[in-house]
């Protein structure tokens, strides 16, 4: 337990009271910064120096948990890495390679083809969805979503009895692969039939496959009206229970990718961004509620079409720190009436654009928020974010 002796408020963690100090008091004395990193400050050279160490040696933090798992992980922590290196570092590090965007391709089509061969598997179209599909997979990505439309399902209670069934018959049918193939880890989640694969002429590199079953939805357009899409959501209202609404989520799977797939090339790359960020600190948040949160943003800033990427990733961190103030609701693909009352009220709110009863930010864990919270601010605190001032429109 530390107490400031000047006002005696109490902290927990010595990170909070460093924190506290220099900006409530102004206090400098201690300002102690690990180069490689984006730490708070340390109260001596000793302990910075031991932290620096104990990172060199053992990639572990004895002073603050999982977080220091970060460290010399984070390329653009760094002091002198100005808006144009971050930029080449993202084309050349983070942006997905060809050959995985190559290999997914192929598995698609392979596994499609496998699957139609049997008869008792009605399947009407195989979409690839997930960031693969929407162009905001990182480089060392593997996975692969598949959301399977399914013929003559056409509810949600439909779907609910007869998806185990729908999942043994997917998994009967991939336990016999051709010889060109390499199946493995093959097992059945509650939605979705998931297993690794890999072509054996491939030279390096597998996919991760998550098959996801679903109804026929008609999301898309149909001579100017959205009688699909408006059906969907009206079955949506009238569902009773959370529970059930999760059988939706695939179903919009098309409206989620396009969503992000027509954003600018450069939007993207500040998604990647964020996403390296997140799994460098192995926050529990969903890649989707990352990318959300980066729309969001960016279009608060006016949609720039040009942007500096720092200024922009320094407003990200800046919402992610203040994660109590997010709401973010969009009405492209259905309006707010669609949005249940209840919803409307919370906060935080992350509102997934294709399904208006879907807040990404219910269901976590205060520790996930707090783990968010930490790593925002020693982002924001640290010296490659220090001196970049967060325009209106990120320029």
């Amino acid at each position: 337990m530390k107490v400031c002796k000047k006002c005696f408020t109490s902290f927990k963690k010595c990170r909070s009271f460093i924190d506290h100090e220099i900006r409530v008091h102004g206090r400098t004395e201690f300002s102690w910064w690990c180069p490689d990193c984006p730490f708070l400050p340390f109260m001596s050279q000793r302990s910075r120096d031991d932290h620096c160490h104990m990172a060199k040696q053992h990639r572990r933090d004895l002073r603050g948990g999982k977080m220091l798992r970060a460290h010399v992980q984070d390329p653009f922590s760094g002091r002198s890495m100005d808006t144009a290196e971050l930029n080449k570092y993202i084309t050349e590090n983070l942006r997905a390679s060809d050959t995985l965007k190559d290999h997914a391709s192929e598995a698609l089509d392979a596994i499609f083809k496998k699957i139609q061969e049997d008869d008792k598997l009605q399947i009407r179209e195989l979409v690839k969805a997930g960031s693969l599909a929407k162009g905001t997979a990182l480089k060392d990505s593997s996975d692969l979503d598949c959301v399977m439309i399914m013929n003559g399902i056409e509810t949600v209670a439909d779907l609910k009895k007869k998806l185990p069934d729908i999942q043994e018959q997917v998994s009967a049918c991939l336990r016999n692969p051709p010889p060109a193939w390499k199946i493995e880890d093959l097992w059945n989640s509650r939605f979705a039939v998931q297993f690794k694969f890999k072509m054996k002429h491939w030279l390096h590199g597998e996919v991760e496959v998550d098959l996801l079953p679903t109804f026929q939805a008609d999301v898309e357009s149909y001579e100017g009206l959205f009688l699909g899409r408006r059906k969907l959501y009206s079955q949506m209202h009238r569902e009773k229970g959370k529970d059930i609404l999760k059988y939706y989520s695939a179903a919009a799977c098309k409206l989620q990718r396009d969503f992000i797939k027509e954003l600018p090339s450069n939007v993207k790359d500040l998604i990647l961004l964020v996403k390296k960020w997140r799994k460098n600190y192995q926050l529990g948040l969903s890649s989707y509620f990352m990318e959300l949160v980066v729309v969001h943003e960016w279009q608060k800033a006016k949609k720039p079409e040009r942007f500096d990427t720092k200024k922009g990733f320094k407003a990200i961190m800046e919402a992610l720190y203040n994660y109590e103030e997010l709401y973010a609701m969009w009405d492209k693909y259905y309006e707010k009436k669609d949005v249940p009352r209840e919803i409307i009220q919370t906060r935080p709110l992350v509102l997934d654009p294709a399904n208006p009863t879907n807040n990404l930010c219910e269901g976590i864990a205060q520790e996930k928020w707090d783990e968010l919270e930490e790593a925002a601010k020693m982002t924001l605190d640290s010296p490659f974010l220090q001196s970049t001032h967060v325009t209106p429109n990120w320029k």
